[in-house]
């Protein structure tokens, strides 16, 4: 698959989360909540993380939510970390990123 078909695919898988938005104190801006976390499917996860360029499109997007978004970013932390511990044994987990450590 190329990059882009991956990134497709993952978003789609992203897009099973449901995602609620409760009102917040000043009934202006909403938070958005994740009342039960589907993990999407392995295969989708291996793939679109372990092409570089996905997963800094994906980090990009995850750096870019609003603040009140905390319950969004911290369900793609723990898919992103679920996906790492499962991963194959012996995979250079900092080699997936572009970033230093």
């Amino acid at each position: 698959m190329e990059d882009g078909a991956t990134l497709r695919a993952l978003r789609t898988q992203l897009r099973k989360i449901p995602v609620e938005a409760v009102p917040g104190e000043d009934h202006h801006h909403g938070v958005a909540v994740v009342r039960h976390l589907c993990i999407p499917d392995q295969s989708v996860l291996e793939t679109a993380l372990s092409r570089p360029k996905v997963a800094e499109v994906a980090a990009a997007a995850l750096l870019e939510l609003d603040p009140a978004d905390w319950a969004v970013s911290s369900a793609l932390t723990t898919i992103s970390r679920q996906w790492l511990q499962y991963g194959p044994g012996g995979q250079d987990v900092l080699a997936l990123t572009p970033y230093p450590a």
